[in-house]
């Protein structure tokens, strides 16, 4: 129950907070519809996405539509890009003159705090079993649940974003970090 994408057009679960309980989005990521189930929300999708990609053939690759998200393959293509989906514009006049040369990695790390504290939540449902199904949805377990692909990615994109603001290079370093994990766990 987390944000599926099935091509350019996704739908994601949004819990309690509205009538509907799961949105369909565009490439854009703008809201488009709002349904009662995951089936219609993966019927219109589907629909969306025949009519998208009839159009826009090589829209996986990026070649014919520039403007829709590309599929990223590597740490180092999301470290890459950034300067893409993370700008200064829409931060305040106040955050961009900061002093602070590390204000960016700070405001990453924050994201990542808030993500981690959310997959912690969904961790405590989880430790309470309020995500079994026991007859009765649990919204708020299920909302947990229909955002933790987020949250996670979420996570994975501030990492790229620190690591940016350092010079690391996310792909030798996670590379570098399971080696030694391996090497540490065959060794018992």
């Amino acid at each position: 129950m987390s944000l599926r994408h099935e091509g350019p057009w996704h739908y994601e679960y949004i819990g309690a907070r509205t009538e509907k309980q799961w949105r369909v989005a565009d490439v854009d990521d703008d809201p488009v519809q709002s349904f009662d189930t995951e089936n219609e929300a993966i019927c219109c999708v589907r629909e969306h996405n025949a009519t998208h990609l009839a159009a826009n053939p090589n829209w996986k690759t990026g070649i014919s539509d520039l403007n829709a998200p590309q599929i990223m393959r590597t740490l180092k293509e999301v470290q890459d890009r950034l300067p893409e989906y993370w700008t200064d514009e829409n931060y305040p006049h106040s955050f961009n003159q900061a002093p602070l040369p590390h204000r960016h990695f700070n405001h990453a790390l924050t994201h990542a705090m808030k993500a981690l504290g959310s997959l912690a939540a969904l961790s405590d449902a989880m430790d309470h079993e309020r995500t079994v199904d026991r007859g009765y949805v649990d919204l708020e377990a299920a909302q947990f649940q229909g955002n933790a692909g987020k949250w996670l990615a979420d996570l994975v994109i501030c990492a790229a974003k620190m690591a940016d603001q350092i010079d690391i290079d996310l792909d030798e370093n996670v590379q570098h970090r399971i080696n030694m994990l391996i090497k540490r766990w065959s060794n018992k």
